[in-house]
């Protein structure tokens, strides 16, 4: 697994007799990524009250975030996935679109300081990728 992190893979034997996967995070603060999932389950909430939503089954696919402290935590390990990071990287090669991380980090440390920053976001970045690309290559 390619990160500056180092997670490491664990499965956590359960009182049941299952085994539970879990991606231990050191250096990493999984609080907002709890929060994401909380806000996750508000949303699946609304599709499913939602006639059209709930009549093609629309849903997010949610996991455990358990933050032991402000640099690290436990992630339910799902099977079968992929990052998000890949699945565009893999997009832009088929497009042959070539992603310049060098010129991506040079843009938003720019816009960091310019007074209007989603103007250069809009008008450098996703002019030329897509936001979520950009989003999941910098984290």
């Amino acid at each position: 697994m390619n990160s500056l992190q180092k997670p490491r893979k664990i499965t956590i034997l359960g009182s049941d007799g299952s085994e539970y996967p879990f991606l231990c995070k050191p250096k990493d603060d999984l609080r907002k990524d709890a929060r994401l999932m909380e806000f996750n389950g508000v949303i699946i909430k609304l599709l499913k009250k939602d006639v059209e939503t709930a009549k093609r089954r629309l849903g997010i696919r949610t996991y455990a975030v358990i933050p032991l402290n402000e640099e690290c935590g436990l992630i339910e390990w799902v099977n079968h996935t992929r990052p998000l990071r890949d699945i565009f990287l893999k997009s832009y090669k088929h497009k042959d679109i070539p992603v310049n991380y060098v010129e991506i980090r040079t843009i938003l440390e720019a816009a960091l300081t310019h007074p209007k920053p989603a103007h250069i976001f809009l008008s450098k970045l996703v002019t030329r990728y897509d936001s979520r690309v950009i989003i999941s290559l910098i984290g």
